[in-house]
């Protein structure tokens, strides 16, 4: 078992790519539950150490989100990309930018932050 760390929204719901739907991706985080990722994604993404993932969060939206502690049971793999744009889990308030820049967004990747490592399920200790 270890120890990961979790960025959400204050909400408790998934930071989702702009390039997804966000039906299929999204997830809440409840304390005490497990959390499965969508079969044939790159899985739920998580962090080593907690200044990692607030590391990830910093900026002029971090009061939108927050860190949770979730533990794992399995090996996780670290991606090799993720998305470059992320959107809130309202989807009604960015639907339009994403319609206007679907074509920007599309395809637009880059390295993972340090320490990110992505699992198929995790269980949410807070």
């Amino acid at each position: 078992m270890a120890i990961r760390y979790k960025v959400v929204t204050l909400e408790r719901k998934s930071m989702i790519s702009l390039n997804t739907d966000i039906g299929k991706y999204l997830r809440t985080y409840e304390k005490g539950k497990k959390v499965k990722a969508v079969r044939g994604s790159l899985g739920i993404m998580t962090f080593k150490q907690r200044q990692q993932a607030e590391k990830f969060i910093d900026g002029p939206f971090r009061c939108k989100f927050r860190v949770l502690r979730v533990k794992t049971t399995i090996r996780g793999k670290r991606p090799k990309f993720i998305s470059r744009f992320w959107r809130l889990s309202r989807s009604d308030q960015l639907a339009a930018l994403r319609r206007c820049y679907r074509l920007k967004f599309t395809q637009q990747t880059e390295s993972p932050p340090k320490g990110t490592l992505c699992y198929s399920s995790v269980e949410v200790i807070d």
